[in-house]
């Protein structure tokens, strides 16, 4: 079975006019109905088409900045890893990290609904990509404890949360500049 980087199945996303004129007004149409197409690992594709024929509205999805109203799209490999890292989506580094979340909570689930033999694939691979200070028996026991979960939760925290930060700027960059006596009082909180 042939690789795919990008799987398209039966993907449909609909707008909903917002215009003064009364007669368009709150009229709903497909930017794309029932798309499907596959690309294979390390093709290079074009989107062509005139204007309205759906290119920007299937970029915006593939990127996940929207999400279809019907289908499914599937990106596997290094395009997840580029969804995840891209700092051009969303209009803050908030968005861009909780992208990150997503793929990692992806990945979690996908590998927990996986075989042992797969399982130990995935982490001898994930092993030789990593860097701590823990030893292999403390990766072990971690990923023991994991698999032993019923459903295993993950938690995410945002630091610093809302209200912990002021804005600045800073050699013309717009910044967050935490407050960190609350950072470190809501970190220890939920720790």
């Amino acid at each position: 079975m042939e690789d795919y980087a990008v799987i398209f199945d039966h993907v449909s996303k609909i707008y909903t006019l917002k215009s003064n004129d009364k007669k368009h007004k709150g009229k709903q149409f497909y930017a794309l109905k029932d798309v499907s197409f596959k690309i294979p690992v390390g093709e290079v594709v074009g989107i062509l088409g005139t204007n309205g024929s759906g290119k920007s509205t299937m970029s915006v999805i593939l990127s996940g900045i929207s999400e279809p109203e019907e289908g499914k799209i599937t990106v596997n490999g290094e395009q997840a890893l580029i969804h995840a890292r891209n700092r051009s989506v969303g209009n803050n580094d908030y968005r861009r990290t909780e992208r990150q979340r997503e793929v990692l909570t992806a990945a979690l689930d996908k590998a927990m609904e996986s075989d042992i033999g797969t399982m130990l694939k995935l982490a001898e691979k994930g092993f030789s990509m990593l860097t701590t200070d823990m030893s292999y028996g403390d990766i072990l026991g971690c990923a023991m404890g994991v698999l032993a979960m019923e459903e295993p939760a993950v938690e995410s925290y945002r630091i610093p949360e809302d209200g912990a930060y002021s804005s600045a700027v800073i050699r013309q960059m717009q910044v967050l500049v935490p407050d960190l006596t609350k950072c470190r009082d809501y970190l220890q909180s939920i720790l």
